[in-house]
């Protein structure tokens, strides 16, 4: 009614790092961290990926859409896009255990429910910052990913994507510069994608002890 509501809690157990996204009808999403503590290890935090959905002026009630806590399991820096049917598509970092690189995880909501969490990324390099925008029935996740495998003195981060469509996944593929050299990193990828499905990313770029701001774009009409 051309005002704001008033604030109201959505979750209040250790929650941290909010992000949010809106669809064309009104409906919403928020995505954030939970913090939980395993009950057999005093102390150790694990993190979990939860998701709340705002329908038709009502919220939902929260779901966790990663996987279940376990000692040393760390899901975070969630981000969330919606496309013109309503169809939701998360993405987050995680790591544990028993696979401890950094890597990309995602699951999409389509109509009823979640679907189980998937790797998008390699799983042997190590990834930051996944980002995600949403076009009609497509969505576009870029993140930065080392090219150095782990433990490695110079990683190399460079900026990769992936596209989803009504057919499925693409193929995940590098989008930055072409052979990063000694001492280059991408970080910081921001995305915006249109209906037509065209996105546009940006980064920040180090190159030759030069930081500066780069870019690429995806054109929907172009053939390979």
């Amino acid at each position: 009614g051309g005002r704001w509501d008033t604030a109201k809690a959505i979750d209040t157990q250790d929650a941290i790092d909010p992000q949010v996204a809106i669809g064309p009808d009104g409906n919403a999403v928020v995505v954030w961290t939970k913090k939980t503590y395993d009950d057999g290890r005093a102390n150790i935090i694990s993190n979990t990926v939860w998701a709340q959905r705002w329908v038709n002026g009502t919220w939902l009630a929260a779901t966790r859409i990663s996987a279940a806590p376990a000692a040393d399991f760390f899901a975070f820096s969630p981000a969330a896009a919606i496309d013109v049917d309503g169809n939701i598509l998360v993405v987050w970092t995680q790591h544990a255990t028993a696979a401890p690189v950094h890597s990309v995880w995602a699951t999409r909501f389509a109509g009823t429910s979640w679907s189980a969490p998937a790797l998008r990324s390699d799983g042997t390099h190590t990834t930051y910052e996944a980002r995600v925008a949403a076009g009609a029935g497509i969505f576009m996740v870029v993140w930065t990913q080392d090219t150095s495998l782990p433990d490695t003195a110079d990683p190399r981060p460079n900026l990769w994507a992936q596209r989803y469509s009504s057919t499925g996944w693409g193929t995940a593929e590098p989008i930055g510069y072409a052979v990063p050299a000694t001492g280059d990193v991408a970080a910081h990828p921001h995305l915006s994608m249109n209906a037509s499905g065209n996105a546009v990313v940006v980064w920040q770029q180090t190159q030759d002890a030069q930081v500066s701001i780069a870019g690429n774009r995806y054109d929907a009409g172009m053939t390979r």
